[in-house]
This record gives structure tokens, C-alpha cells and sequence, in this order.
């Protein structure tokens, strides 16, 4: 797990009581194990907008909502390996993406704008949300002691115990001691439960009768649905997709382009930020551009980046699973 560096999947939280946490553990051994790293420091640092506008969105309940933030393991160190995490919530599901890198290197790319983590996808994916929220900065401090514990048979099921949760805005930088103020009473917890689509349960869990929820006992992690009414495409058709000239801007949580015949692209400029591939032909072989050889269709290949004086311009900050 600490080498994943993609993630998509259904997240719920519940506020328990000590004695809640007590019993539920003690329940959970037969199901679930310890994470071999045990009791740990989590320390956060979360980027926002001068005019807060990611935790606004968060706060508000939006059907999308992201975040972007730098984690370390325990106190950051100059030479400390942490990771720069983008993270996505459109209708329930959790899309995150992050970069493994030193805490100095981060600091630089994050607070700085140097070109000093290692250039990949996910990489295009941060630099496209760093230009999009203009005047992006340090906003909180946010650390808890955290118990993780996995699924005996399914290791993507995972369990967390959140205590201690410290904040503060001030001394917004992760080799600062560990401090800030309490969000929760001595003697609570947050429980967070982390399951892959298709968790068995999951789209019908209801939070116990006593606990809290993140939403104050009306939350969005009740009655959650593993199947979605609505489609998240971009672009979506049943038969052939054919697109010539123009200038389109995609921004969706699943495929930007989706066919279940052939797609043929006939010029124009395409900026595609996506939660899966950019273009998808699903009952096709190849994918069509004027003047070009057909390129196969694959998850290996959804993530390449056209570029070519004869070709249409395609950019592509894809987000793959």
C-alpha cells in the first residue's frame, strides 16, 4: 500500500467514544489485521485559495470537491520522504493520485513553483490543478495518531482510528513540532472506512444508532450507492463519435471521450482532465485522426500525450487506474 500511488475508491467516517472504539476492535480482530507500520504520526499541511475556496466548496457539500496537500510520516526532515496527494470527490467516489518525493523538494515545487519533483502524469495532473486554483498556498496544519488496520481477505478494505487531531494556521510547515489545537474531546475517535467499488455491504451501510457522522448524523456516507443514475463522461455516445474543429475543455471524474463504436477526431484543440481515460472507444480497435495512423486504445496507452504539427492538440492530465 505505501507504494500505490493511485487510488479510487469509497470513503465514510464515523465519530466514536472510547468504549465504541474498544468494542469495535475487539470485534474486528477476526476480520481484520494491524498494518505493519502500527501506531503512527500522520502530519498534513492542505493548499488553498487566498479566498478558501476549496474548503468552501468542501464545507458546502458540492457534488465535486478536491483538495491538494503535502503528508509525512511523523516530523518532516529536509531529506524526508513525503508524498504530494490530489485528491477528487464526485458523488461518493474518491479518486487519489500522489507523488512520492523529499519534504524539501515538495516545498519547492508546492510554495516555490520549482521544477523539482519528477516529471509523470500524476505530475500534470498537480500542475494543472496548481494553474487552475490561482494563489494556491499553505492554509492549515492538520496531524493525528492514526491505527490502520486491513482486511484478512480483502486487502483493500481498510479500517483507520484517528486520535489526537491537532490544527493550526500558524507555523504552516511540516519540520515545525507537532502541535496545534484539539479538534476532538479526550476521549473520541474518527473512524474512517476505506473500500474499493464493490465492497461488499457498503452501498447499504448505516452508521450505528449512538455514533456521529462527518455530516452531524446526515451525511452523504449513509445509503451510498456503488452504481450511479447519472453518467460522469465528458462526451458519451452509444454509436460513432466524430469530432472536427473547435475547441473543447473537459474536466469530468470518468471518461472524457467514451464510445461504444469508433471515435474520429478531424482537427480542433482538446484540453481533457479526466478520472479515467481520455478517449475511450469501447467496441473499437483504433482511435481516428485526420492525416494520422490509427493508435490503439489500451489501458497502457490511454495515458500518452499526442503532440505533432499534423495532429489535433491534445493535453491530457489524465487521472488512470
Amino acid at each position: 500500500m505505501e507504494n500505490q500511488t493511485i487510488f479510487k475508491r469509497y470513503e465514510y467516517k464515523y465519530l466514536l467514544t472510547a468504549d465504541q472504539k474498544k468494542d469495535l476492535q475487539a470485534y474486528m480482530e477476526t476480520y481484520m489485521k494491524p498494518d505493519t507500520f502500527g501506531r503512527n504520526t500522520i502530519c498534513n499541511l492542505y493548499f488553498d485559495t487566498p479566498d478558501y475556496l476549496l474548503i468552501r466548496r468542501s464545507i458546502e457539500g458540492k457534488v465535486y470537491k478536491e483538495k491538494i496537500r503535502l503528508r509525512t510520516y511523523g516530523r518532516a526532515q529536509h531529506d524526508s520522504e513525503d508524498f504530494i496527494e490530489l485528491k477528487k470527490k464526485y458523488k461518493k467516489v474518491v479518486y487519489k493520485r500522489r507523488v512520492r518525493t523529499e519534504y524539501a523538494d515538495a516545498v519547492r515545487y508546492l510554495c516555490q513553483g520549482e521544477d523539482s519533483i519528477e516529471h509523470s502524469q500524476i505530475r500534470r495532473e498537480l500542475d494543472y490543478a496548481m494553474q487552475m486554483y490561482q494563489g494556491i498556498r499553505p492554509a492549515v496544519y492538520l496531524s493525528y495518531e492514526r491505527e490502520a488496520f486491513y482486511g484478512r481477505d480483502d486487502h483493500e478494505l481498510r479500517i483507520f482510528f484517528d486520535q489526537n487531531i491537532l490544527w493550526r494556521t500558524t507555523q504552516l510547515d511540516l519540520s515545525a513540532p507537532v502541535y496545534g489545537r484539539p479538534l476532538l474531546e479526550k476521549n473520541q475517535a474518527l473512524m474512517e472506512i476505506k473500500v474499493g467499488q464493490g465492497g461488499p455491504g457498503m452501498s447499504d451501510m448505516q452508521p450505528p444508532q449512538d455514533a456521529g457522522t462527518e455530516n452531524g448524523g446526515n451525511s452523504e456516507t449513509q445509503n451510498s450507492s456503488t452504481t450511479e443514475d447519472i453518467s460522469t463522461k465528458g462526451i458519451k455516445t452509444g454509436g460513432d463519435l466524430l469530432l472536427k474543429d473547435g475547441t473543447f475543455m473537459i474536466d469530468s471524474c470518468d471518461d472524457s471521450l467514451h464510445t461504444n463504436g469508433n471515435l474520429s477526431i478531424c482537427g480542433g484543440t482538446y484540453t481533457l482532465s479526466t478520472g479515467d481515460d481520455g478517449m475511450h472507444a469501447d467496441g473499437a480497435d483504433q482511435v481516428y485522426a485526420e492525416r494520422l495512423r490509427s493508435k490503439r486504445v489500451t489501458k497502457e496507452s490511454k495515458d500518452r500525450i499526442w503532440k505533432s504539427p499534423m495532429e489535433p492538440s491534445i493535453s491530457q492530465p489524465a487521472m488512470t487506474d
